[in-house]
């Protein structure tokens, strides 16, 4: 099988069971603006083709096989982000890491990708500067395509992939001192007049109390519960609903939030997936945070701020990944660092006892330096 261009349209070229040549139209258009043209998607079609015209001769596992010689990845990444990841809550970072790699290696025939250009390409990423949290979602990204594909029966196995250790220790947090000096710094700003002002002022605390992502704090009346606020199932991103506590503070503060005409604002644009309301929030919070003089702090930071705050209280670290809605623990691993240390609570415990022993040390030395007198000899009798 052959699948060329004619007349702006993909064509495929096979020899059918009689040995007769045949060139039927895929009906797929060339498409200059797809690194390969739409050859990819012409190849499927091909393979639909081919099978219409030797039913009975040809399997459609047969003819996917074939086509699947010229599927290009950029073919799989698009068709993974229609099938698997449009409809998700996070459909928006999504589609431009798939944008990005499409751009970057969507050219590669599926087959021709293996173990050696993965980890080529992800050095290439490392020297434009890629985080290795980025180049593991972009290859997480091009594994979840491939096995796809597989399922599709365009490929016959996926590759090893290669991982890269992510330092996830090194976060950045806000101090309390950070934190008056902002809230004073965005009252100061705050005209009673000026709502989007306000509603930020109510907002960054909320957010610290709480822990929610910007985008989960689009709340309804219906998940406010007095005490907590309820995330139902698919609000998330990981899909999973919980329920979070509220300070005495962040009730205050959602309070404020859901009177807000901003936020019934916010909240009906973020119907529109194509809309991100966490821009918009972060347009807002980096202006404040140049106004505080506060550096390297995103409106992320103050979810990352929350868990630390939670773990260096105690709080175990099953219990803040539930609290956070991480969707595994080895996520909220990365403020074990700040746990208070198990060695410091066995040194405090023994520091505690080793006390009490020279607190009764010191009442016994006292006893035998000042013995009490008695007016009575060795047999008793009085003097």
């Amino acid at each position: 099988m052959k699948v060329v261009p004619r007349g702006g349209k993909w064509q495929v070229h096979f020899t059918d069971a009689n040995n007769e040549r045949q060139r039927l139209s895929t009906g797929v258009s060339v498409d200059g603006r797809l690194p390969d043209k739409g050859k990819a998607l012409a190849s499927i079609a091909a393979a639909e083709k081919m099978r219409e015209h030797l039913i009975g001769t040809v399997t459609l596992a047969d003819a996917r096989a074939q086509a699947g010689k010229s599927v290009t990845l950029a073919y799989a990444l698009q068709k993974s982000m229609a099938d698997r990841w449009s409809d998700q809550k996070s459909a928006r970072e999504r589609r431009y890491v798939v944008n990005q790699l499409v751009r970057d290696v969507g050219y590669w025939p599926l087959k021709s990708i293996d173990y050696n250009r993965l980890r080529d390409f992800g050095r290439e990423l490392e020297a434009a500067g890629d985080a290795p949290a980025t180049r593991n979602r972009k290859m997480s990204t091009i594994h979840a395509a491939m096995a796809d594909a597989k399922l599709r029966g365009e490929l016959a196995e996926l590759p090893p992939f290669p991982h890269w250790r992510e330092n996830n220790v090194k976060e950045r947090y806000v101090s309390p001192v950070e934190e008056a000096v902002l809230l004073k710094s965005m009252a100061d700003h705050a005209a009673p007049g000026d709502a989007d002002a306000q509603y930020m002022l109510a907002m960054v605390p909320f957010l610290l109390d709480t822990g929610l992502r910007a985008s989960e704090a689009m709340l309804t009346p219906e998940q406010d519960l007095g005490h907590s606020v309820w995330l139902p199932h698919g609000s998330t991103k990981s899909g999973k609903g919980r329920t979070v506590p509220l300070t005495e503070r962040a009730r205050e503060c959602l309070n404020r939030i859901l009177a807000s005409p901003v936020h019934a604002y916010l909240a009906e644009r973020a119907r529109n997936p194509a809309y991100s309301t966490t821009h918009w929030m972060g347009l807002r919070f980096k202006t404040a945070c140049q106004r505080a003089g506060l550096k390297g702090v995103t409106l992320h930071t103050l979810r990352h701020t929350c868990a630390s705050r939670l773990v260096q209280a105690g709080v175990s670290l099953y219990m803040v990944r539930d609290w956070l809605g991480h969707s595994t623990i080895t996520t909220t691993e990365r403020y074990a660092h700040l746990a208070p240390s198990s060695m410091d609570v066995a040194l405090a415990a023994l520091e505690q006892r080793t006390a009490v022993v020279q607190s009764l040390e010191a009442t016994i030395n006292t006893k035998r330096e000042h013995p009490v007198r008695s007016d009575t000899d060795s047999t008793g009798k009085l003097h």
